[in-house]
């Protein structure tokens, strides 16, 4: 929940972290047998242990070498669109997260939206998941907000509370929460591939189970188990 609150903030804390425990995150400088190519800023990274965590786009990676043994039938994961705001409220708002559901004559079935309060005095509002799941588009920063599923967040948001009208600081804004088929995460190493780790499909909950999962990825890359969690539901070939 915290990464949603305030996502930059949390990645500046835990770097904080790492430099106070004396923890190396430069990598540039080791010689290992894979080779991450970041194509938006021409970086190659060598590695002996990967870690794949992105989300809706997880599928992407089975156009990899590595992934040459892996179906895409065990990681059945897709992007459901989801709208959201961010928003200034006009009077401040108490630090209590909101998850509501509402229906009535004003809306056409039910809709559920979830508001959390920022330390700086805004607030992140989500909703309005209107379509089914799909491949999200290739490029993560291809516009794929609906202008119509905004301004109806945005109306439902003013119409749930006084206090929460607003002025609007963005928004015409969406993202796609990696959901998986079965509804439950793969958080595995790839048996058939030596160092190489998946970690998606969490949908919603990604802000909940994040940090564990977190915890958990950390303790297969570096004790080969996770002794922190039981991750035999969630192994890659569970199913298959």
């Amino acid at each position: 929940m915290l990464s949603i609150i305030k996502p930059k903030t949390v990645a500046q804390a835990m770097m904080e972290l790492d430099d106070e425990r004396n923890v190396n995150n430069d990598v540039s400088r080791t010689t290992k047998p894979y080779v991450v190519v970041l194509d938006q800023v021409g970086l190659d990274i060598p590695a002996d242990k990967i870690a794949v965590a992105c989300g809706a786009w997880v599928t992407s990676c089975l156009r990899w070498e590595a992934f040459r043994e892996v179906s895409a039938s065990q990681i059945p994961i897709q992007g459901l669109r989801v709208h959201y705001l961010l928003a200034k409220p006009k009077v401040e708002i108490p630090a209590q997260a909101v998850f509501a559901e509402i229906n009535g004559t004003v809306y056409s079935g039910e809709d559920a939206i979830e508001i959390y309060p920022r330390p700086d005095g805004s607030v992140f509002v989500c909703g309005e998941a209107l379509d089914d799941p799909e491949m999200p588009p290739h490029n993560p920063f291809e516009p794929v907000y609906s202008k119509h599923a905004t301004s109806r967040l945005k109306q439902i948001v003013n119409d749930v509370s006084h206090a929460l009208s607003f002025d609007v600081i963005q928004y015409g804004l969406a993202c796609h929460l990696p959901v998986h088929a079965k509804g439950i995460p793969v958080i595995s190493k790839v048996p058939t591939t030596k160092g190489l780790y998946i970690a998606a499909g969490h949908g919603c909950w990604g802000i909940l189970n994040g940090p564990a999962t977190g915890l958990a990825v950390s303790e297969l890359l570096l004790d080969g188990k996770s002794t922190t969690l039981d991750l035999t539901n969630f192994r890659l070939d569970r199913w298959y």
